[in-house]
């Protein structure tokens, strides 16, 4: 008797054990398999903003070379830093992309900050302390190309699509950013 009841003990933990390991098993491919799918929406998420803003660029890039002109040439080192005329933006661009009201620009101002200005014209200083506004700078240098869907401000609520805009010899002048709205 006592045999056979170390005998089950011994299958219950053995049993017990299995269970836990392929309860482990389920948890990880699951959650790997979940990461992967966030992974692809996002990548999908970039392809599309971006390609949407590459058509936006290309239809106006005479406004779009102004706005940047503008704002390198602009010398300010502490926020704020002055506006841009909102009639005489609004009249450059057009506004025919989607959720153009979420939309703002990125550059390099004569101080060597980084700037942002928001479709009202109001402008302000990024600072580049944050790991994320590392990758704008790194987009306004020219050393990568594109940076993933993620969260590069706090201008807007939840991540953006930021897509470098470049001038006629392929130079990085700026930057177009998107709030993408994620669904």
């Amino acid at each position: 008797m006592k045999e056979t009841s170390a005998k089950n003990k011994q299958l219950n933990f053995k049993g017990i054990l299995s269970t836990i390991f392929l309860l482990g098993v389920f948890i990880f491919f699951a959650t790997m398999l979940f990461d992967g799918l966030n992974k692809y929406r996002a990548a999908e998420l970039y392809k599309r903003y971006a390609s949407e803003s590459q058509a936006y660029m290309e239809k106006n890039t005479r406004g779009l070379t102004q706005i940047f002109a503008e704002m390198q040439s602009t010398s300010c080192a502490f926020t704020p830093c002055g506006s841009f005329d909102q009639d005489e933006l609004m009249n450059i661009i057009s506004h025919d992309l989607k959720d153009f009201s979420s939309t703002a620009f990125i550059a390099i101002n004569k101080s060597g900050e980084m700037m942002f200005m928001r479709l009202s014209g109001e402008r302000e200083l990024l600072y580049s302390g944050d790991p994320n506004a590392s990758k704008l700078k790194e987009l306004l240098r020219g050393t990568i190309t594109e940076a993933p869907w993620d969260d590069y401000t706090y201008f807007f609520e939840g991540k953006e699509v930021v897509v470098p805009f470049k001038n006629a010899d392929g130079k990085v002048v700026g930057l177009l950013m998107r709030a993408a709205v994620a669904k």
